[in-house]
């Protein structure tokens, strides 16, 4: 068992050196056997609200992204070797969920960009400016996903949901 902790903290070590954190995108419900991989602007706070609600909670929607609120708890919460044993036993729901690309570009934009001049002071702007000086080397915030969350193919699931109604907005 100890090897196995040892070997996710190796795998978040070098998650964290390549600027992704998995804590800020992984919810862990250990007692559901739930573990969600939070995409920002793929309805993640319409399905924070919903694990909140499996852990028997009502949050105001203003609060869903405070774990405090919801009972939702990142990795380092559980515990390594307690979060190694959820992400590696077949009876536990891995999921998260994806989005049109173009979607999400025009969601991210309507989020932090709309009404706002492109000038520096911004934190998102001035992220923005710095990735076009630096001749366009994306930030990890923009690497494509498998780079920054490696994914087995034959442990690894996907649903494919088209024509989906109601509103998948986050």
């Amino acid at each position: 068992d100890m090897l196995c902790v040892r070997a996710v903290e190796l795998f978040v070590r070098v998650l964290g050196a390549g600027g992704y954190d998995p804590d800020a995108h992984i919810d862990v419900l250990p007692q559901q056997r739930l573990v969600y991989v939070c995409v920002p602007k793929c309805a993640s706070t319409t399905i924070k609200a919903a694990l909140a609600a499996v852990a028997g909670r009502s949050v105001p929607p203003h609060r869903l992204h405070a774990r405090r609120h919801t009972g939702l708890a990142a990795p380092r919460h559980v515990g390594m070797s307690t979060f190694y044993r959820l992400v590696t036993s077949p009876g536990t729901l891995r999921f998260s969920f994806v989005r049109n690309p173009y979607a999400r570009l025009v969601s991210a934009w309507a989020d932090k960009y709309r009404d706002k001049p492109l000038v520096p002071g911004d934190s998102f702007i001035d992220q923005y400016l710095k990735y076009r000086r630096d001749d366009g080397q994306a930030p990890h915030c923009a690497m494509p996903q498998p780079y920054l969350v490696p994914v087995s193919p034959i442990s690894s699931r996907m649903t494919q949901s088209k024509g989906v109604s109601g509103s998948m907005s986050s």
